[in-house]
């Protein structure tokens, strides 16, 4: 479920005080609790996208300026990962208005709705992409960890760790703004001044912006897996007119009802339904729609305006599911003989596939008028009758005056 750019990024920016303050207080306590930590983060990851059968994921995040309530977000999850199947709901405050939405996703489609009184659109697709990705699946995770070990520094005795008898553990601590390394502060500066340039709602700070204080906790089950964590900041920073304002920021994670949770598709009998068909970005399904004569204008300067003098063409002759063929070749108007003499004009082919994409090419020349090779770089919108093109840059350039890339379908 895609989040509004608005709350994503309150919750991103929690998100990363929360990785940078729950490094430093597993550091503080010794080797062997870092360790314990990053094993258990990395263990709930495999186990939610990969081993637990079904389970429910709560997350809930606030934001406060002194009193008042900036934003607020409160989602409830849950997933089968045997079949292939997740149900959202959320509920999100802005500071003036609140907006519930509603998500559902299984290997058929999927189902969305943004207001709860106007309709549910049906998305009906195929789905072979993951329920839930692991992110520490992703070639940049070892790297991230190892910014994260560095930026902790030399934090200790921060930290209490409390073994229960059935193995099972809490991990909790605090960190004051004295604690806190320069480059937390740094970064907590750069986002918040994003957040108030993208947020009505929050206070644009300017100057003397801090972490005041972070506190977090965990509670992990003997077998290593986080059941639920919470973290809390506060934030002190001043606005432009020299006013002081103090953030508090809690974001709260629980895993439950692993083993009994059941995702079903919704009953939309007594619902406003709206059926849509989704194009499959995997493959080109219907490569014929595609066949056909696209256009580019191409321009010049003259007198301090731009001028239209030709158009750049392209022809699908050919397409299938895996090649490509057709032709290239430049028309211009009346009074700009100079650029006609040196229009280009090829035939091409090329197989589809290109840097692991399937709406891409890379095509090549087999005939020209002026003798010299070319190479282009072509991708299809998935969604609409457009090309987007560019020359290789290491072979015989095409008059390239304003090239602009997008090249249209023609339909008179």
């Amino acid at each position: 479920m895609k989040l509004k750019k608005k709350t994503a990024m309150a919750i991103s920016f929690a998100l990363g005080v929360f990785m940078f303050s729950a490094t430093a207080m597993a550091e503080v306590t010794s080797k062997n609790g870092y360790t314990q930590l990053k094993d258990a983060i990395k263990y709930t990851a495999k186990s939610c996208t990969e081993t637990l059968p079904n389970y429910t994921l709560s997350i809930s995040s606030v934001i406060k300026d002194g009193g008042k309530v900036l934003s607020s977000d409160d989602s409830l999850n849950k997933y089968d990962l045997k079949n292939q199947a997740k149900e959202s709901t959320d509920s999100r405050f802005n500071g003036s208005i609140k907006r519930n939405s509603y998500f559902y996703r299984d290997k058929d489609g999927y189902i969305t709705n943004n207001n709860p009184n106007q309709s549910y659109y049906v998305y009906t697709e195929k789905l072979n992409t993951p329920l839930v990705e692991n992110p520490f699946d992703d070639e940049r995770a070892s790297d991230l960890e190892k910014i994260a070990d560095a930026i902790v520094g030399n934090l200790k005795n921060s930290v209490v760790v409390t073994k229960n008898s059935d193995g099972s553990k809490k991990l909790h601590g605090s960190i004051s703004n004295t604690q806190i390394p320069s480059v937390i502060n740094a970064f907590v500066s750069f986002q918040l001044k994003g957040m108030a340039n993208n947020e009505k709602s929050f206070p644009k700070l300017v100057d003397k912006i801090y972490l005041k204080n972070i506190q977090g906790s965990a509670d992990i089950d003997k077998n290593g897996l986080i059941k639920n964590a919470l973290l809390s900041c506060t934030i002190t920073g001043e606005d432009k007119n020299g006013t002081s304002h103090t953030l508090t920021m809690e974001l709260m994670c629980k895993i439950y009802n692993i083993n009994s949770t059941s995702v079903k598709r919704p009953d939309l009998s007594d619902k406003k339904v709206i059926k849509e068909t989704v194009s499959n970005y995997n493959e080109i399904s219907n490569p014929e729609q595609y066949i056909g004569k696209y256009k580019s204008d191409i321009l010049t300067k003259k007198d301090n305006k731009f001028v239209k003098i030709g158009q750049r063409i392209v022809t699908i002759d050919k397409l299938t599911k895996t090649k490509i063929s057709g032709n290239y070749y430049e028309e211009y108007k009346k009074g700009y003989e100079s650029y006609a003499k040196d229009a280009t004009n090829f035939k091409f082919n090329g197989e589809l596939g290109y840097d692991n994409d399937n709406f891409a090419a890379k095509v090549t020349s087999v005939t020209s008028s002026d003798k010299n090779s070319h190479k282009l770089y072509l991708n299809i919108n998935p969604e609409k009758p457009i090309l987007y093109i560019r020359p290789d840059e290491d072979t015989e350039q095409i008059n390239d005056n304003y090239w602009d890339g997008s090249f249209y379908m023609v339909f008179d």
